[in-house]
């Protein structure tokens, strides 16, 4: 049997734009692990009615259906009365569901009451699925060959339990499909049209197919293959070909910001950043993990050159010499913001370490000398001060972006020792 899925994803503020909706990436990755491929993704608001022609629509395409949202609490979560609807069935309050929402609400020192309750009604066929880490319990219903995954719709709590619970109970319906072998490797510093003429002229497994994805700036790989070392060789081929140094992680749960983070930990560094022109977006990726405190001392936003003086020390003489936008004022930046990482730390203790950006990102604020996407990266450690000039053409996002990237991708190659491709001014200190 070749069963095929679909994802359906629950709730008006997806369909209103409130919020981006990830979840079908991840049951999407998370299917091709066991051979399933999903066939159709769809939206719908939180109506039982739509949720119903929702699924008279999806499984006469496919066998498999995965839900998410519609789970919590509120009148407005109708995703449990659907399924039970559509499935002939009726709902039932689960004991252990209700024990493990009281022990939840007991834990978060919250009261629980009738309402809370609600979510622990499941249609009386499904299969619970237990959620460990949020208040909703997820279920399976079965039908005449057809099977209806419900999760909630918060990642945190959807990612365990469809490894843990939804691809074993898959596996085991359809034990001839056989779990694939999978490789990510992510990449940052060359464009997508060179990654891929490298790719072209290396030879790997024929038997392992290779996509790309390119989640602006960087460019992602995934190889797929029945054998597990065949797959692993192909992906080192390629990092091989392409050049390790600008293969950032093989994951994709581990990003630059992730990557840095944890370098910087087994380093023993701290690290402070002074940015311009991309506004507090790097300091911004920089703390988006958790535990980032580790590592991460703040930062300065100092768009003005008074700001730029006053709160990190760049002289008035360098800023009137060479612009705002040049290596000296990068490098004066990146000491200031080391200086500042320094300061209450001891002595020894850790390595400080000041990383700048200072640039234009337009779309006005260009010369011939320096067009709009030209940015300067300022890195100062103890040991030495560096600055790189950056182009990006690119609009005044997409520039903001990539210079926050090529900030990270600075500190990564820093910390591991590796060349940085950009022009290069040294002043040692």
């Amino acid at each position: 049997m070749n069963p095929k899925a679909a994802v359906l994803s629950i709730g008006g503020e997806i369909l209103d734009g409130r919020i981006h909706d990830t979840n079908a990436g991840r049951f999407i990755r998370a299917l091709l692990s066991i051979d399933i491929p999903v066939v159709n993704i769809l939206t719908c608001p939180d109506d039982i009615q739509q949720i119903n022609d929702a699924f008279e629509f999806l499984f006469e395409r496919c066998s498999v259906v995965l839900t998410c949202g519609g789970l919590g609490p509120t009148s407005d979560d109708l995703t449990r009365e659907a399924v039970a609807l559509f499935t002939e069935d009726q709902l039932v309050l689960d004991k252990k569901a209700e024990f493990s929402l009281a022990a939840y609400f007991e834990r978060k020192q919250r009261p629980f009451d009738d309402t809370n309750k609600k979510q622990a009604y499941l249609p009386s066929r499904a299969l619970p699925i237990q959620n460990n880490i949020g208040s909703a319990p997820g279920f399976i219903a079965a039908a005449n060959g057809k099977h209806i995954v419900c999760l909630p719709g918060v990642p945190r709590e959807l990612t365990p339990m469809l490894s843990e619970t939804v691809i074993p109970y898959l596996q085991a319906e359809f034990p001839d499909k056989k779990s694939l072998s999978v490789e990510i490797i992510r990449f940052f510093g060359l464009p997508e049209a060179t990654i891929a003429g490298i790719v072209e002229r290396t030879k790997v497994s024929e038997a392992v197919s290779i996509s790309y994805r390119a989640t602006f700036p960087e460019i992602q790989l995934r190889l797929t293959g029945s054998d597990r070392q065949e797959t692993a060789e192909a992906a080192q081929i390629l990092v091989d070909a392409i050049g390790e140094e600008y293969l950032f992680s093989r994951s994709l749960e581990d990003s630059m910001a992730g990557v840095v983070h944890r370098l910087a930990v087994e380093s023993n560094s701290i690290l402070a950043v002074a940015e311009s022109c991309t506004g507090g977006m790097l300091g911004s990726l920089l703390t988006r993990n958790s535990g980032s405190s580790n590592f991460f001392q703040g930062g300065v936003i100092s768009y003005s050159n008074n700001l730029k003086s006053n709160l990190l020390g760049v002289s008035t003489e360098t800023l009137a010499r060479f612009g705002a936008v040049s290596h000296n004022v990068a490098r004066e930046m990146a000491q200031g913001a080391k200086n500042a990482a320094r300061q209450g730390v001891e002595t020894g203790a850790k390595s400080p370490l000041g990383i700048s950006i200072t640039g234009i990102a337009g779309p006005e604020g260009g010369s011939n000398e320096k067009p709009v996407g030209t940015f300067y990266v300022g890195l100062s450690t103890n040991e030495r001060t560096s600055s790189y000039r950056f182009y990006f053409n690119g609009e005044r996002e997409a520039v903001r972006r990539f210079a926050a990237f090529a900030a990270m991708d600075v500190i990564r190659r820093n910390l591991l020792s590796l060349p940085v491709h950009a022009k290069e001014q040294e002043d040692e200190s």
